[in-house]
């Protein structure tokens, strides 16, 4: 639960190779929302942000720096939980390999759809990796399904209520500039 280990675990993953091992190549760099939709982050601007920044040993560096902060100068081991589709196998041992990188080292655990799906449901996970595609291009989908108070697969159970007045803000404003904001 310490902000400092997640923020060091997701400065851990470079997005870079994960597009290139994950999808051959054949995708986008994108933050929450599709990278290639009206709701996309602007690629220069998200290139600043932790964990997409290009200078992945500095951002390593910071990572460890974090971790040591957070009482694990060493690092730490986690179970990982993976859904047990080739394609999330795949991307379970990319992420096992790429928090490595900071020291957090990552047991997998496979579970087929059903239990995972209810291990997520339960909060029974400490560490899970967890892709999904986006239905439409608007965030009341993504953020309201995943980053919100109650939200249906708000699994990591983020709770921010300025978060949270924000996302019903933009949500009832029609104007597409004013949502941005």
């Amino acid at each position: 639960d310490d902000i400092r280990v997640r923020k060091a675990a997701n400065m851990g993953i470079d997005r870079v190779a994960g597009v290139n091992v994950l999808d051959e190549g054949d995708g986008d760099l994108g933050g929450l929302m599709p990278p290639t939709g009206q709701w996309a982050f602007p690629k220069d601007e998200l290139l600043t942000r932790p964990g997409y920044r290009p200078d992945k040993a500095a951002e390593l560096a910071e990572a460890k720096k974090l971790l040591a902060e957070a009482g694990f100068p060493d690092g730490f081991r986690t179970p990982l939980l993976v859904r047990s589709s080739s394609e999330n196998q795949n991307l379970g041992v990319f992420v096992q390999a790429q928090l490595e990188t900071v020291g957090i080292k990552a047991t997998i655990s496979i579970e087929e759809v059903a239990a995972f799906t209810n291990s997520m449901e339960r909060r029974a996970f400490a560490t899970a990796t967890w892709a999904h595609a986006a239905s439409l291009d608007d965030p009341d989908q993504i953020f309201g399904e995943h980053y919100i108070s109650g939200g249906g697969r708000n699994y990591q159970s983020i709770s921010n209520p300025k978060v949270d007045e924000l996302f019903v803000k933009q949500s009832r404003t029609l104007d597409v500039a004013e949502r941005k904001k």
